[in-house]
């Protein structure tokens, strides 16, 4: 059964039996109907070309006899010219001799003639006639037509024309058993045409099939349209256009589907951002505020009223901490709002690095500062940002410095452009590849303990980062080692 499942053996079988069928039933006809529908067409056209024959006027007998002569060759016949009373006036010039089934035909005829007077007013009636006779002894069908003719005077006479059923009944003989071979070749060139035609016309259907296929499993390769202008030609380019559509579709549908992810991922971030900055700012605000409460209460209650003057100034303390930090959260979330927007303008750079450094001398004894600010150098930005971030930036320097560390302040240019860049060392001072993917985050610090750092809040460098891909700045942090071989943390910014 399985050979039924392609539609290449279906149509190779289907045509096949087709035309079969065609061939056997035209074998059919051949053997029941033929002999008779040919001996109708015989006879019919045997008395037509008599009629014709008898049109001719009056003709000299050797006229007469040419023109029976023609009659004769032209229908495979026997013609004679009998006068009304049954006497022979012509025959062809083939000679005398009749044979005798002629005879016998002659002889039956005018026996009807003279027995039966219907047969002799339907022939006399100018209309003719036309009568089959079998000769008894070996069963020969004979054709005889006989119509008036004008030999002397007008109708003066009988054409009496007898042909034998004998050629027939050989050539449908011979018909049938060709038409026996012809069936059995033709079925078998069909056989081989069908299998051809069927692999012709399915073979680009296969190949139709082939690339439905791909389609289906989302395999949109690039396909040459056919030049075929049948169905299937058009078949195959809407199958090209269907495919390079569905391929634009897919592609925008995965750019989107990115975007979407993208945009997920972004909110799943966000809202880590958000519990990780509720329980920071939690942590960061509990320890402030227990101090502040256990040594007010502790001023309250009366304890060690020698040391209040201590207490009150830990309170001030913890305040102005509290202070920093909530003054960095406002920072913090201002440079993440919509509402934070640059004043762009041309300005020193070199001035506001020398300013702003200034601010941070002294402020720990035990680090050495190293400045190399080369003057003159000008920047593009918002002046006040670029301010806040860069004393972010000195004051993470001198807050993870170890003891008789130092830091170093370069501002240097670079390119034909223009262009600066500002560097930032400090030293000795060490952070993990881990810690430097995370440390622009909120609230990041290095210590796992979070042991609270004095003036640290953990939001500076995120203010930093904010500021700087503001300006479109490029900037970076990384280990670096000194000659001497210690350890340290540059931070750099390319202003332009």
């Amino acid at each position: 059964m399985t050979m039924f499942k392609s539609i290449t053996n279906k149509l190779a079988i289907l045509t096949t039996v087709m035309v079969s069928s065609l061939l056997l039933l035209s074998m059919l006809f051949m053997t029941l109907y033929f002999e008779s529908y040919y001996e109708n067409v015989k006879r019919k056209a045997l008395f037509e070309n008599l009629m014709k024959f008898s049109e001719f006027t009056v003709r000299s007998p050797e006229r007469f006899i040419g023109d029976i002569t023609d009659y004769e060759a032209k229908n495979s016949a026997r013609l004679f010219i009998y006068t009304k009373s049954g006497d022979l006036v012509y025959m062809s010039s083939k000679g005398g001799n009749v044979d005798e089934n002629s005879i016998f035909i002659l002889r039956s005829f005018f026996n009807d003639i003279a027995l039966n007077e219907a047969v002799k007013e339907e022939l006399y009636g100018a209309s003719g006639i036309s009568r089959e006779y079998v000769e008894e002894t070996r069963g020969i069908k004979y054709f005889l037509s006989a119509v008036p003719v004008s030999v002397l005077t007008s109708d003066d006479s009988i054409a009496i024309s007898i042909s034998s059923m004998i050629p027939i009944r050989e050539s449908a003989e011979t018909i049938k058993q060709f038409f026996i071979y012809l069936f059995i070749g033709g079925l078998f060139v069909t056989a081989i045409i069908s299998v051809v035609v069927s692999k012709m016309v399915t073979k680009p259907l296969r190949k139709l099939a082939k690339d439905a296929s791909m389609l289906a499993s989302l395999s949109f390769v690039e396909r040459d349209a056919t030049a075929r202008t049948d169905e299937i030609g058009d078949l195959d380019r809407c199958l090209t256009s269907l495919s390079s559509n569905l391929q634009i579709a897919l592609e925008d549908l995965r750019s989107k589907n990115l975007l979407l992810e993208e945009d997920l991922n972004r909110k799943e971030m966000l809202e880590d951002q958000r519990k990780s900055f509720i329980r920071d700012i939690s942590h960061e605000l509990k320890t402030p505020l227990a101090l502040i409460q256990g040594y007010a209460e502790g001023i309250i209650d009366g304890v060690a009223p020698e040391d209040s003057k201590e207490y009150l100034g830990i309170i001030l303390d913890e305040s102005r901490n509290m202070e920093a930090l909530i003054r960095d959260m406002l920072e913090l979330s201002y440079t993440e709002s919509d509402a934070f927007t640059l004043d762009m303008k041309h300005f020193d750079l070199s001035r506001l690095i020398s300013e702003t450094q200034a601010a941070f001398k002294g402020i720990r004894q035990d680090i050495r500062l190293e400045s190399d600010i080369m003057p003159g150098l000008t920047a593009y930005g918002d002046r006040e940002k670029l301010t806040i971030a860069v004393r972010n930036i000195l004051k993470n320097a001198f807050t993870y410095t170890d003891v008789n560390g130092s830091v170093s302040i370069r501002l240097l240019s670079y390119g034909s452009a223009g262009g600066c860049i500002l560097k930032v060392t400090n030293s000795p001072a060490y952070i993990s590849e881990e810690d430097l993917q995370n440390i622009w985050v909120q609230f990041y610090k290095k210590d796992k303990s979070r042991q609270r750092v004095k003036g640290s809040s953990g939001l500076g460098l995120s203010i930093v980062r904010n500021i700087l891909d503001k300006h479109g700045f490029e900037y970076g942090i990384r280990n670096v080692e000194a000659v001497d071989g210690t350890r340290g943390i540059e931070f750099t910014v390319s202003f332009g």
